[in-house]
Formats: C-alpha cells, structure tokens, sequence
C-alpha cells in the first residue's frame, strides 16, 4: 500500500473475509490530499464503477429463479425495440476520443438483433460496442434509444468484448420485467436482504465519498456522483455504473454470493462456469473469471476465482478453494486516467500479499514480474526503432530497421520492416524472440480505422496479445509530456502535431504528406531552397547562395545538371529532406532568401501547434506541454526559437521539451495496456 498511497491514489479501503468472517479491515489515505483534513473512514463511501454490474447481474438472476426471465431468451421479447437488422461498424474509443475501434474487418453487411439472449448480454459476446457516447446526446429518451438501436460491433458469438452497453440493456430488462426503476429493483433484490446499507445509488451527499476525477466539461471535481459519464447522463442510476459504497458492505456482498444467501448455489455454478472466451479473458454470466496471464489481477488467487474490476479502481475477488472474499475500493481516478497500469500493478501485488498470508507464505514482491515484457515501437517515413523493456519500463534492448510508414512503403514492407527492428531488439535484449503482454505501435501512415484494423490483427498474431496501434505523434506525446496532454510536434522528413487534452480528446493539425502538406518540414525546406535556386539560376528570383550550396550537396557542376538529378534518380522525400541542414547553414551566414525560407517554415510549424491548441480549447493564457521531435527540430536550437516566437505573437505560449527517442511514449503507452481490461 505505501508504494502506491498518494501516487496511485489518495484514498483506499480494505476488507478481506477467510472461512466466514472478517480478518481484516482498514481504510487509507486522505479525501483531500493536498490539505490531509479528512482521513479516510470505515464508513466512506467509494464509487464503485463497473463492479455496480454485479449488483445488476445478481438481481436479474433472482428474475431468472423465478422463472419470469431466462438466460437464452432474445432480448427483444423483454424490450421489442432491440430487434432487426443491424449494421456492424466501428464504434467511438472510450479511451481515446476522437478515434475508432473496428472490430472486425470483414464481416457480413448486417447483424440481427432478435437473435441476441441475454446469455450473449452478460458473457459479453452479443456483438454490441463496448462504448457509445451517451453523455452526449441531449435527451435523456434520446440516450435510451441510442442504446435499443445501436449498431453491432461484430457478429454475435464470435467475440468478446466488454460492453457497457449490454448491461445497460439488462438494466433496461430488469426495469421492465418488475416495472420498477433499477434502484428499487436492487435495493429490495440485493442490497437490502442483505442489510448493506451504505450501498446505493448517487448522487448522494458529498460529505464522506471519496472524490473521483475532475471533470474539464463539467468544470468539477466529481463527489458523491458518478464518474462514468453515460451513468451520469442517464440520471446515476444504470445497468452498468453507479452504486457508491464501502469495502465492508461489499465483501458482504461477495461473502453472500459465496455461501448463496441470495442465489442457489446451482445458480452460482452456471453463473462461474466459462460462457466466452477469447484470449486469457474468460467470462461467466456477469463474472470475469480467473486468468491464466499472470498480469490479471485475479491471476494470485485459486482457478475457481471470479469477480470484477472497476474503472475508478475498484474491485471485488470471490475464492471458493479458500472461502476468500477480498473487496478492495480506490479512487485512483483522482489523479486522471493514465494511471491504470499502476493500479493493475498494485492488484496484482495485493492480491498476491492476500494470498501468501492466507497460505503462511512469505509476501511476494510488490513489482510485477519482470518477465512481463512490453514492446514500444516508434515508425516513421525513414526509419523504426524498436525497445524491449519490462513491467518496470526498464530498457532490456533496442533494434532498428528501416520505414514502417505503410503509405509510403506498402503495408508488406512495414510489416517486414517492423519485425526486423522488433527481432534486432530481442536480439541486443540476448533473448530468444516471443510474444510480449503488450505492445505500442507509434506508425506513422496508420490513421485510417480499416488500415489500423488490418495491422491490430496482423501484430495481435505476431507481436503481442495486446495491441495499440496509433499515430507517432501520440507516442512524442506520451514521452515528452509529465502528464500525456499537451501538444506534439514533429519535424523531420515531415512535419504534422498530434495534441491530447486532459479529458482525453485527442485531435491532430499537419501530416497530410509531401504532395499535398508537410510544409515547415526538412523535405518543405529543400523543395524551397531548390525553387530559390532554380530561380536565381533562371535571373528570376534573388540571387542566393543556395544555388551553389545545393549543386555542392549532389556534387554537379551546372545548374543544369539538377533535372537529371532530381528527376532521373529516384529520389525519396528522405533524399530531399538531407538537404535542409544547407538551407539553415545558408541562413546561419547571412542569406536573405534562405533566413525568409526558415522563418517561414518556422510559422508554418507554429500554426500547426497554435490550431491543435484551439481544436482542443486549451486555455491561450497557461503555458502548454508541447514534446518537440524530429531531425530539423532537435538539431536546431534557433529554428525552435523562431517557432515559439511565432506562436507567442499569435497569442499562446509554451512549454518546450526535446523527445529524442519517442519510443519511449510507446513503452509508456504499452505498460498502460496492461491495466486496460
């Protein structure tokens, strides 16, 4: 606990129950930390997230006793409007604003709702999205019939994939079955025969809750409401988010479900019995069941393991073998999003401390294993490099290779290019090449949903398990950011800036290729400099040095020899690109016409930067992070000046920092894609 208190998060609560009774309870931290005024209680109350499913899931199984719902009957027979045929497209990234997750590729034109159970619904493989932006439609009606008639993902049965979406319907079920608001139903199903009165649904006083996230679109810190913000839109109450409560009242919870106080415990059997699977993620009815991989938080404890996970970093574990219940409350959310892969971190190594002073074993080590390796990989139009590190991020070895940019050289050579380099790391690593738990890979060209969809599937078979394609802009963003929000620049072959705001909105300005855009770039500045010359040669522009500079480059005697040259040779914009440290050494020695060529490359990239700021709103009056990478721009001090020069004079300031090995943000980004589940 103390490696994490006050780095993970500010507050915590503990309550572990072996054989039928409590062996332990204690409460941690502080629900103000920067002033340490209110310690955390026995009685505060935490905001469950998605471990608020279990209360849903065990509430429609007493419907399912009863025998007024069953768990292979369509959905459409309790709610008729989820029913027809369906599109199957990409939906919104919950994590990611701004982008898509495609699911799959090729798929048929159509999906049928009707054919939907709610076995499919609570195994998480009825086809559905894991997320839609509800919090942002207007009507409350309207966000109910968003979800009735949302679009699949994929085929049903054939995945599965964690969706919020499937338990709001259940939610929606439940309401309809007992024609009563799904606070009442669990409150008189679950909570209340079990006597666990701190447990219910927000908002609720602020006073003793554990604070969860500041909110930028709300201008809030979130208390005593729920942080997911389509629980929020749809009042607090849903099938999927929303009850707040304590770690005692919630072992209690686990302890009832373990000894079948209020389910049968044949129920409870088919309830933990292996529904889905894909991967090391298997899924019960409600349930997330034990991992195989040792970096699920479940993976410690015995193999009849089930429970949940939630968002806010929350989570309650169920071992029969050792009639061990362990409810575990945070509000890791406090410091922002990007601390998921501690919080995985710190379960893991909780769950494993639980377990060897159950068994009389001496505590394991808090870490994760180290041979839990993760692979950031940085790509772009000249070259890709390739870092191997463990759970810890330490560097066990780095390989190149050539492109991965798969616009510019084919998705083929990408491909070969980026196993190579991944290959030449293991390699330098003194290791036998395999799979790692998780991989960034920071391309550029790879911005298309279909394109990116192609390789996820490609690096899933042949890299790693988990897998994150994005844009290198995002991954010179992760590394030269305290925080990952801010502005990204780059400015090498090309030039494009990638931006995140805190909330996580992510929007992009630039990078729209040598033919149609990269203008401020090392290839902008050598096309300029040949224009300039070729115009001096003609007597039809200013005389300039860049005219003899650049015939010296390529070692030609005439002007006349450049069409050869440019033309007849086979150039890549790379080539082009090589001639800009002659562009900045000609305005270095006084050249009118190459400083005007600098200084307008300079207000290009500074334009780049300034619209990402205004896309994301930030404020003009606050120094912004901004992670600056490239050849033109790490290796000239004076072109950087000249470009926060320029986006000063156009009202907005910030704060620079050199990333020199941008692979660096994708190992940061891969060891967060251990904590995403």
């Amino acid at each position: 606990m103390g490696g994490h208190l006050g780095k993970t998060f500010p507050a915590a609560q503990i309550a572990i129950r072996a054989r039928g009774e409590v062996v332990y309870e204690n409460a941690f931290g502080y629900l103000d930390p920067d002033t340490r005024a209110r310690p955390t209680q026995h009685d505060t109350r935490f905001d469950f997230a998605s471990v608020s499913k279990l209360f849903t899931v065990t509430a429609f199984m007493t419907f399912v006793e009863q025998g007024r719902v069953a768990l292979d009957q369509p959905v459409c027979e309790i709610l008729p409007p989820f029913t027809g045929a369906r599109p199957i497209e990409p939906y919104p990234d919950p994590l990611h604003p701004g982008q898509f997750v495609q699911v799959v590729s090729t798929t048929p034109p159509r999906a049928e709702a009707s054919r939907v159970t709610f076995r499919h619904l609570l195994a998480h493989n009825a086809g559905l999205p894991a997320w839609l932006p509800l919090w942002k439609i207007a009507a409350r009606e309207q966000r109910r019939d968003a979800v009735l008639n949302t679009a699949f993902a994929y085929p049903t049965g054939t995945r599965v994939v964690y969706s919020d979406i499937g338990l709001i319907l259940v939610g929606f079920a439940l309401e309809k079955i007992a024609c009563q608001p799904l606070d009442a139903i669990v409150r008189e199903r679950v909570t209340a025969p079990l006597g666990l009165e701190s447990i219910g649904y927000g908002p609720i006083a602020p006073d003793n809750v554990a604070p969860t996230e500041f909110y930028a679109h709300q201008h809030r810190r979130m208390c005593g409401e729920v942080h997911d913000e389509n629980a929020w839109s749809l009042g607090g109450v849903a099938g999927h988010a929303g009850l707040f409560g304590t770690a005692r009242d919630l072992a209690a919870f686990g302890e009832a479900l373990r000894t079948s106080r209020l389910l049968k415990r044949e129920t409870l059997t088919e309830m933990t019995r292996v529904q889905a699977q894909e991967s090391a993620t298997r899924r019960g009815i409600g349930f997330l069941l034990w991992s195989a991989d040792p970096d699920a938080s479940s993976h410690p404890l015995s193999e009849e393991t089930f429970g949940h996970t939630g968002f806010t970093g929350t989570s309650l574990w169920v071992d029969p073998a050792r009639e061990l219940v362990v409810a575990c409350l945070t509000n890791r959310v406090y410091y922002g999003r990007e601390h998921a892969d501690a919080m995985m971190a710190f379960r893991v190594a909780f769950h494993r401390a639980v377990r060897d002073a159950l068994d009389g074993k001496p505590s394991a080590p808090i870490a994760r294993p180290t041979s839990a390796l993760v692979l950031g990989i940085d790509g772009g139009g000249t070259r890709t490099r390739a870092r191997l590190a463990n759970w810890h991020g330490d560097t066990l070895g780095e390989g190149e290779a050539g492109a991965s940019n798969p616009q510019g050289i084919g998705f083929a050579a990408a491909q070969a290019n980026l196993l190579t380099a991944i290959q030449n790391a293991f390699d330098a690593a003194h290791l036998e090449r395999t799979r790692v738990a998780a991989a960034c890979l920071g391309l550029a060209g790879a911005d298309r949903p279909d394109e990116r969809h192609l390789l996820t599937e490609w690096a899933r078979e042949q890299i790693a398990p988990r897998v994150e394609i994005i844009n290198d802009g995002l991954t010179v963003l992760a590394a030269g950011t305290p925080e990952n929000w801010g502005v990204a620049l780059i400015a090498g072959t090309g030039s494009s800036a990638w931006g995140r705001a805190p909330d996580g909105r992510t929007t992009r300005a630039g990078g729209w290729g040598y033919l149609i855009g990269d203008e401020g770039s090392a290839y902008w500045l050598a096309c300029q400099a040949l224009h300039a010359a070729t115009q001096a040669a003609d007597g039809r522009g200013d005389a300039t040095r860049l005219l003899r500079a650049s015939l010296d480059f390529w070692n030609l005697r005439e002007p006349s020899e450049l069409v050869a040259r440019v033309y007849r040779t086979g150039l890549t914009p790379a080539d082009f690109a090589r001639l800009a440290p002659v562009v900045m050494d000609a305005a270095h020695a006084g050249d009118p016409v190459a400083q005007k060529i600098v200084a307008d490359a300079a207000d290009a990239l500074a334009t780049l930067i300034v619209a990402v700021a205004r896309k994301l709103q930030f404020d003009a009056a606050t120094e912004i992070p901004l992670a600056l990478t490239g050849g033109l721009l790490l290796e000239t001090a004076s072109l950087r000046a000249r470009v926060l020069e320029s986006a000063r004079a156009r009202g907005y300031r910030f704060a620079p920092a050199l990333v020199h090995a941008p692979v660096a943000g994708a190992v940061r980004l891969a060891r967060r894609l251990l904590a995403e589940r």
